[in-house]
């Protein structure tokens, strides 16, 4: 299965994404059946060069209640040839960002982003 990973409208390129996760969750603050949840993407890859994870980088040390924090971000899973998923998120902020190099210097990075508690009914999935 192949992926794309855009963020802001602009594809992250240098990466090869090896796996996505879909997340919904109910709020950590609730004690019971709540209207209120999370949704969020985890996508995790090979790093093939360095620059375009140098900006998810940069993005996951933005502070929360700076406005340049929020972005769309587009995940699609193609599968021989045809979209077999797109999941969107149309207002993101990073919750975790990593990367990790193996023994043999291979790197491979983490990234989960969530939606804006606010937004969570425009997140969408589609075919």
């Amino acid at each position: 299965m192949n992926y794309t990973l855009k963020v802001d409208g602009n594809e992250i390129t240098g990466t090869s994404v090896t796996s996505v996760e879909l997340v919904t969750e109910m709020a950590e603050d609730d004690e019971g059946y709540t209207q209120t949840y999370n949704v969020g993407i985890k996508v995790k890859g090979n790093i093939v060069s360095e620059k375009s994870l140098t900006e998810l980088f940069n993005w996951s040390l933005v502070a929360s209640d700076d406005p340049t924090a929020y972005k769309p971000v587009e995940v699609s899973c193609i599968h021989q040839g045809k979209s077999s998923r797109n999941y969107k998120l149309t207002k993101a902020f990073v919750v975790d960002y990593g990367e990790d190099h193996n023994e043999a210097g291979e790197p491979t990075y983490y990234l989960y982003v969530k939606q804006k508690r606010s937004n969570e009914e425009k997140a969408s999935v589609w075919k």
